[in-house]
Parts: structure tokens; sequence; C-alpha cells
């Protein structure tokens, strides 16, 4: 049996389905049996409510499980989420590391993210031999990961094998209104400002398969790699995303600091007004920056080559047309 945490969320969903399809008995972890993603994971996939930060329910869905993929985390630019973000991200791999170790479970993958990578200082492309700084160049969700890679570095020092996925911005079909499926909503509706810098890109079903291919590896001692399937700028991304849907390409470009003082206004109003800002000075600032990944550990150690970004977004076009 092998347990998904964050079952429901973007990333989950094509987790549930990856090892469902390769033959697992696969148990997911939802915080509502209810979720409407719920509906969609195939029949023979086993239900278990519960929280990562909820022990006596986390230690229940554990039970009888041999592998663990943690995919549950809390992802978010919002100020007012950075004290949540932390307990759920941190703790909650603490509690899950914890009851591993008690049950004996065989083999976690951590899925992490590239953000637990050092920025600050960086030249050229980052690889997995950076390591952590201090930095405001550092999303506060990077910082929350890089803390529960500590908690699965703690497990291996404890006996527990482990091993971890540090994806890039990960793209795929979901829902359109949430995470970076809404790229395509808002490019498609006429949204014209596009970022300055550069990111890693890559599709969710690599991630996925990344994932099973890490877990069936030798890999144990909380070994970290990247998975990236491009290095392109924003403006190329997007260009991309609005071709696919028929659209006119966003072109006003925003520099990272003019992006985070706009994201500091609508930070201000959105808290005036109790809701949640479309851009912060975080993500602005993020996105206003170049960074590029290699990920030639992972495709050479397991002989594999991600898709090509031009077909992720031309899938996701497809869909989002059709929904």
């Amino acid at each position: 049996m092998i347990l998904i945490t964050g079952a429901t969320g973007f990333l989950g969903r094509f987790l549930v389905q990856e090892f469902s399809q390769a033959g697992y008995d696969v148990r997911a972890l939802v915080r509502r049996k209810n979720h409407p993603a719920v509906t969609a994971f195939p029949a023979k996939v086993v239900i278990a409510e519960g929280d990562l930060l909820d022990v006596p329910s986390l230690i229940e869905a554990m039970r009888d499980v041999q592998f663990i993929i943690h995919a549950g985390a809390m992802v978010s630019f919002q100020r007012k989420d950075q004290a949540s973000m932390r307990k759920v991200n941190e703790e909650g791999t603490a509690n899950v590391v914890n009851i591993a170790l008690d049950t004996g479970v065989k083999k976690i993958v951590n899925v992490s993210s590239v953000s637990a990578l050092a920025r600050a200082g960086s030249t050229g492309v980052i690889t997995e031999k950076n390591t952590w700084k201090e930095s405001n160049l550092n999303p506060y969700y990077g910082k929350t990961k890089y803390l529960a890679e500590k908690q699965i570095f703690r497990g291996v020092e404890e006996g527990l094998p482990a091993v971890q996925a540090l994806p890039t911005l990960i793209m795929g079909v979901g829902d359109w209104t949430q995470g970076t499926p809404k790229l395509f909503q808002q490019i498609a509706s006429g949204y014209p400002f596009v970022p300055s810098g550069t990111n890693g890109w890559i599709g969710a079903e690599d991630v996925a398969r990344g994932c099973r291919l890490l877990l069936e590896s030798d890999f144990q001692k909380g070994e970290r790699f990247i998975l990236c399937s491009e290095n392109i700028t924003y403006e190329k991304a997007f260009r991309l995303i609005a071709e696919s849907v028929g659209k006119k390409a966003p072109s006003f470009r925003v520099s990272s600091g003019i992006g985070a003082f706009i994201g500091s206004t609508s930070e201000r109003f959105a808290e005036w007004f109790g809701q949640e800002a479309l851009v912060t000075a975080e993500s602005a600032r993020t996105a206003g920056q170049t960074y590029r990944y290699d990920s030639s550990l992972f495709q050479k150690t397991f002989d594999y080559s991600f898709e090509p970004m031009a077909e992720v977004f031309s899938k996701m076009a497809l869909a989002y047309l059709k929904r």
C-alpha cells in the first residue's frame, strides 16, 4: 500500500493517477471525502480522511502503509498565510516522518521544490548542490520547503529511507481558477502584463512519473533531484499560452521593482477588503528574477526526457477550450 498526501491538490491528482495506472494499491489522504477531486479518482483508490496536523488521523491513514509520496503542502505568496504555511509544511512533514519511523515505512518520496535551493548570490544554472541561504529573494514558501527538507534529512539520520523530488514551476490541467492553470484563464481574458524574469517549467505528468521512478530506485539517503523540462522566460511562456488559446500575448513587460510595487499596493487593498491579492510583492519580485535550473542529474540517471513545454501548453489549451 502506498499513501499519497495532498491527493486532492493540483499535483496530487496526477500522482494518484500515475501510481494507480502503474498497479500500486493507492490510499489517498484527503481533508474532505466530498472534495470534487475525489470523484475523479480511480475506483480502486482507498480514501483516508485526515490532515497533516491531525496526528491521530495521520496515524490511521498510515496504517499498513509501506510507501509514502509526501505531496501535501500549503502554497501561498500572501503574507497573511506565512504562519499557517510554515506550520503545515514543516510541522506536517515532521508528523509524517515521525509516524513513518514508528510504523516502519519502507520509503518516502518527498515532493519538495526548487524554491528550497539557494537563490541569493546564485550565478548561472542552479543545481542540487546549491545550499540554502537566507535572502529576501527567497519566497517564504521556499523557506518552509527548506525546513520540510530538514525534517526529511532528520528522518534519514534516524533510519528512514527517503528521496526528494524538486520540481520547478508545474503546469498541467487543473482548476482554471487557481494555481498555475489560472494563467490560462488570465491570458485568455486579456491580461496585459508579463513579468521580466525567467524560470524553470515542467509538466505535472512528468513530475508524477518522476516521483514513481524515484520511489522505485535505490536512492534512500535523502538525495535531491531537480525536475525541470525547460528554462524559459515568462514572456515566451505567456506567448505560447496565448497562441494555444488563440489570444493576443501580453505585451506590457513589468520589471521586478515595478512588479513588487504593484504587488505591495495590491496586497494593501486586498487586506483592507478582506480579499486575496492577485499579485503580491513576493510573487512579483520572484517572477522578475532570472532563475535557471539543471535537471541533468535526474535525466541522465533515469535516461529520461521531459515533455517540451510547448506540448504541455498545447494539451492544457485543448482541455481549457473544451471546459
